[in-house]
């Protein structure tokens, strides 16, 4: 579903915060879906907590571009990354509820981007105006 989003943008950073845009934006209108990933992760059971486990692996694949950005980045920082929205989604989720997610987006991005491109250019992405790339025939 992501993938695509991740394909069409010409740049890792840019191609980053457009993936957590879109998931974003998929969560926010897929109530259920969000609530079971992110607040209700062992009512899937065994099958729900191995699918939520590949989601959030491939969202570190996503995330290792970023060490082409700045190769001297710790490899804890993925993991902290990867916890870190988590929380943010579970926090929010507990919060104010799927319909919502979306507006914290940016703040996702932000998290993602600023361990490899630093704070000043991970605020300035996190907060341009988003639209995902168009599909290339």
């Amino acid at each position: 579903m992501l993938l695509p989003v991740f394909r069409r943008t010409p740049d890792w950073p840019r191609a980053l915060r457009d993936t957590i845009y879109a998931f974003f934006a998929f969560n926010a209108t897929h109530h259920a879906m969000s609530r079971l990933g992110g607040l209700r992760l062992f009512a899937g059971g065994v099958d729900g907590f191995y699918r939520h486990e590949q989601a959030t692996d491939r969202f570190g694949a996503v995330l290792d571009g970023g060490y082409r950005e700045r190769p001297d980045a710790s490899p804890i920082v993925g993991e902290a990354v990867r916890g870190s929205v988590a929380a943010l989604i579970y926090q929010e989720l507990r919060r104010r509820g799927p319909e919502r997610l979306y507006e914290v987006a940016g703040i996702a991005s932000f998290v993602a981007l600023a361990p490899f491109v630093g704070a000043d250019r991970a605020c300035a992405l996190a907060n341009e105006g988003w639209r995902p790339a168009p599909a290339q025939p």
